[in-house]
């Protein structure tokens, strides 16, 4: 038996209708229907047809689910294995790392984090400026007035403010210093510059710079021989220390290596 679904066309109820049979009425209303058999063949065909089609996309579907989960499941061992592989690493070098971020936090690290926090650090400095002078050792006192700064957080009353501050303390540091330079019995003074010297008789410069307290002092012929512009015995130039220049504002302690060079036929 093959039934088939349809509507009669006087009373409207749905019918199913045995293909077998060649006449067919409506149970209802009595209505002799009229059946086109080969439409009705047509419809089922393409009812068989449909069917297979979506039973077929139904298999092709679940082969592809099963292909995508197999994929899935490899892809998920390789990374599985790859995060072994991670771990590994990380723990090989677990001892290393702290070690570098100890070190970057270092190279960062500011001793405030806050404008309350820099103003006791600035403070503090200034303690330690005023017990540097009042010992004496201006060099520790210059070291802190240069550490006297503010960065771009602030506003430009306050970083003026701290500026002018700084410039003050080097001001006084240095002034004190080369005062208490001058006191210094084991410093001298240079009473003029290099080139006040130049073409002199070197006899008469090693006096002056033994007027003037030197104790250490050699002469040497120089390179070059002495010419009608560079007379036999006038000083070429002169060597304290390390300096072959210096004004009327340098000082030099007393037991300074000092070389007259002069020229010498």
């Amino acid at each position: 038996m093959r039934l088939v679904q349809t509507t009669c066309n006087k009373c409207g109820a749905q019918l199913d209708i045995d293909l077998d049979h060649l006449q067919a009425y409506c149970p209802y209303c009595g209505f002799k229907l009229l059946m086109d058999f080969d439409k009705f063949e047509r419809v089922l065909s393409e009812k068989e047809k449909t069917k297979r089609t979506i039973e077929h996309e139904v298999q092709e579907t679940k082969r592809t689910q099963m292909a995508y989960e197999y994929e899935s499941k490899k892809n998920d061992s390789a990374s599985k294995q790859k995060d072994k592989e991670w771990k590994r690493l990380i723990l090989g070098s677990i001892t290393i790392i702290p070690l570098l971020v100890f070190s970057m936090v270092s190279l960062v690290y500011i001793p405030w984090h806050s404008h309350d926090e820099k103003v006791t650090y600035l403070q503090q400095l200034e303690v330690k400026i005023e017990n540097a002078l009042r010992e004496g050792d201006y060099d520790a006192a210059l070291l802190n007035a240069n550490k006297i700064y503010l960065d771009d957080n602030w506003s430009s009353e306050q970083t003026a403010s701290w500026d002018a501050k700084r410039e003050a303390y080097i001001e006084i540091i240095n002034t004190k210093k080369l005062e208490s330079d001058r006191n210094n019995p084991e410093n001298v003074f240079m009473p003029t510059s290099s080139d006040s010297f130049d073409g002199k008789n070197y006899i008469v410069v090693v006096d002056q710079l033994e007027a003037l307290g030197f104790t250490n002092m050699t002469t040497q012929i120089a390179y070059e021989p002495a010419t009608f512009f560079h007379k036999d015995g006038t000083v070429e130039h002169i060597l304290i220390g390390e300096k072959t220049e210096f004004t009327t504002e340098d000082f030099f302690k007393k037991d300074t290596p000092i070389i007259i060079y002069y020229y010498s036929n």
